[in-house]
């Protein structure tokens, strides 16, 4: 999916409208789920770094820890936000 989309989904997610399957594990529909964990470690991000949520946006999404959580299969998405963030910055410090 491209950083263009998630956007657009972090938007809906943002004003309450609602989203069509994206994201599925075992036939399950997750896609709130993995919205809702990006949108938290986004937030994380932003928040220690104190920074833009834009800023933010566009480091996470150009790390090897979005894409994992984005393979539904790694079941990334189902670890808490902070968790996902610590890989975040573990990556960040090993490069």
């Amino acid at each position: 999916m491209s950083k263009q989309k998630d956007s657009e989904l972090l938007y809906l997610l943002a004003n309450n409208n609602s989203t069509k399957g994206i994201y599925f594990y075992k036939g399950k529909d997750i896609t709130m789920n993995v919205i809702i964990q990006i949108r938290d470690v986004i937030d994380i991000i932003k928040r220690e770094e104190e920074i833009s949520f834009i800023e933010a946006v566009n480091k996470f999404y150009d790390s090897k820890t979005y894409k994992v959580l984005k393979d539904t299969e790694t079941a990334l998405w189902a670890e808490p936000s902070h968790y996902i963030a610590d890989r975040y910055y573990e990556e960040r410090k090993d490069n």
